[in-house]
């Protein structure tokens, strides 16, 4: 289906969403971004809407939203907040909320905000919000949201990997927002008093225990990290990578040394039997 790039409609940019195979996450951007004017079309000079534009503006923006949000430009999208039209604010559509709500969770790396926004179940609400229940994505989006979940958490296992050289499973999962199962031992600690609230009681017992290997089947035959269930650790890849690498250095550094300590005993060997003659 041809894409009519000059027209805003909702037909056209519910296309755009669910085209298939989706479109790459820079060609979505400029797409979105190429429809901007035609939104600021549909605001009159004193800064009106006509009600029955709103609906496609709400859904244009939060879309443009996610864009941007996909190719990591979080500044633009932050300016993109500042161009709504004002009564596009008044109406204060929840949809539209919960995306700049996201933004800001994002923005500030509060992963379970982060992930109550984007619908993961089991994500208790973030303090000072209005609701308890994550945002109810249009047909039209969560193809989108969907997509941005797997993004983000995708750019966090590889954080995760060059920050740490081991990592709790349960520490794991709190960055992932995934509710994981823990030990026995780990319910009697205080310690990780904060990572509790992120686990919700949905997916008790099996549930969790299920989320659990499937969280570490993906590191570890996906991402390559290596598991150690008796201590219940996850060993990332690039720190493996690097720490062989630094091995493999020593070692070259070490062969370099004795070829360098040989070279001068010949030498030194040589003198001698010269000076002997």
């Amino acid at each position: 289906m041809t894409l009519s790039l000059g027209a805003l409609t909702h037909e056209n940019l519910t296309t755009i969403l669910t085209t298939t195979p989706p479109l790459s996450d820079d060609q979505l951007y400029s797409i979105l971004s190429t429809l901007e004017p035609g939104a600021a079309l549909l605001v009159t000079d004193d800064g009106g809407v006509d009600p029955s534009d709103l609906p496609l503006l709400q859904l244009y923006y939060t879309a443009h939203l996610f864009s941007l949000l996909l190719i990591n430009d979080l500044n633009e999208a932050r300016f993109v907040t500042h161009r709504f039209p004002p009564p596009l604010l008044a109406q204060r559509d929840p949809v539209l909320l919960a995306a700049t709500d996201l933004l800001r969770a994002v923005w500030a790396r509060r992963y379970p905000a982060v992930y109550f926004y984007l619908g993961v179940h089991g994500i208790p609400a973030p303090d000072g919000t209005s609701t308890t229940n994550s945002p109810q994505w249009p047909a039209e989006l969560r193809p989108l949201v969907q997509r941005y979940l797997e993004h983000f958490r995708g750019a966090t296992v590889e954080l995760l990997g060059r920050a740490y050289t081991s990592v709790p499973v349960k520490l794991v999962g709190w960055f992932l927002g995934v509710d994981v199962e823990v030990d026995d031992d780990d319910d009697e600690n205080d310690e990780g008093k904060e990572m509790e609230g992120v686990q919700g009681e949905q997916g008790q017992g099996q549930g969790k225990q299920k989320r659990t290997e499937e969280l570490v089947a993906f590191l570890v035959e996906q991402r390559g990290w290596r598991w150690d269930e008796a201590v219940r650790v996850l060993y990332p890849r690039q720190q493996q990578e690097r720490q062989e690498k630094q091995r493999r250095s020593m070692m070259e550094e070490e062969k370099n040394s004795i070829e360098e300590e040989e070279s001068i005993a010949r030498l030194v060997g040589l003198i001698v039997g010269d000076l002997g003659e």
